[in-house]
């Protein structure tokens, strides 16, 4: 096969061109050019070729099991790199190789080299995008949030999923599994002290494909009504100036705005802050 490859080279590579054209007399003209060219067939070179995935194929996960054929040559080594990634070895059984590469969505490059003990080398790419498997989504909270209460019904939805979902929502050392019911999800999370409480859910598809969502969930206060007047007091002196807006009552008194009744702040204490305080302390909220 590399002999009739090599003729067929030589061949195309004696490039013989011809044209006819009328000379100034009246007669015409044939006009030969030819130019030589050199192949050099270096049979000892690797002979490197992959079988799956095809070039510019899209996946549906985030990794890819990649198969293929190298020559059988003593010493051989395979490697491969992941979008410019440290070279990794991969599995090398008699003529056949096989990775799996773990990929980043959108578009990614797998950059295979064979080396035999000769040093000489071959290499094949292969271009690959990778698209999200599943959407995964936290309904409620929809950002961070701020609360005085001690719990809070956290909600989601898994999308476009081809494969059932399985859902982990870790929180302050809590790991809650949530079945998904119709493309949703609910946890109830309890929040026993005040401080910051990190969200994150997890979801994990048949193929072992994956998608997460963080949320803070911030809990201003343990007590079902904690301000009193001198905490409105103290907010409007904050908003003033007259008083120094420290970070842990910033923490405490950031109440505002409040949104379908749950406090969400924006990271300062102001006017309305002041406000809501104060109608919290009398009763009205």
């Amino acid at each position: 096969m590399r002999q009739i490859m090599l003729v067929l080279a030589l061949m195309l590579c004696i490039c013989l061109a011809s044209f006819s054209a009328i000379g100034a007399d009246g007669y015409p003209r044939t006009i030969v050019d030819s130019e030589n060219r050199t192949i050099t067939l270096d049979s000892t070179a690797p002979y490197l070729t992959v079988t799956f995935p095809p070039d510019n194929a899209a996946v549906a996960q985030n990794y890819v099991a990649v198969t293929g054929t190298v020559a059988t040559i003593p010493g051989m080594i395979v490697t491969y790199t992941v979008n410019g990634s440290s070279p990794q070895a991969a599995i090398l059984t008699d003529a056949t190789f096989s990775f799996t590469a773990n990929l980043t969505q959108g578009m990614n490059t797998i950059q295979i080299s064979a080396v035999n003990s000769e040093g000489k080398s071959a290499q094949v790419k292969r271009t690959l995008s990778s698209l999200s498997p599943f959407s995964l989504a936290i309904d409620s909270p929809d950002s961070d949030i701020r609360t005085v209460r001690d719990s809070f019904l956290l909600t989601g939805t898994v999308e476009d999923n081809t494969t059932p979902v399985a859902i982990t929502v870790d929180m302050d050392g809590q790991s809650y599994h949530p079945a998904v019911v119709d493309g949703a999800f609910q946890q109830q999370l309890y929040l026993s002290d005040a401080g910051v409480y990190r969200v994150s859910v997890t979801g994990i598809d048949e193929n072992s494909s994956s998608q997460a969502v963080q949320r803070n969930i911030i809990r201003t206060s343990g007590a079902s009504n904690p301000f009193t007047i001198v905490d409105a007091l103290q907010a409007l002196m904050m908003t003033v100036g007259v008083a120094t807006q420290h970070a842990d009552q910033v923490l405490r008194l950031d109440v505002a705005p409040m949104v379908y009744g749950i406090s969400v702040g924006d990271g300062l204490v102001d006017i309305e802050d002041a406000i809501v305080i104060l109608r919290m302390a009398v009763g009205l909220l």
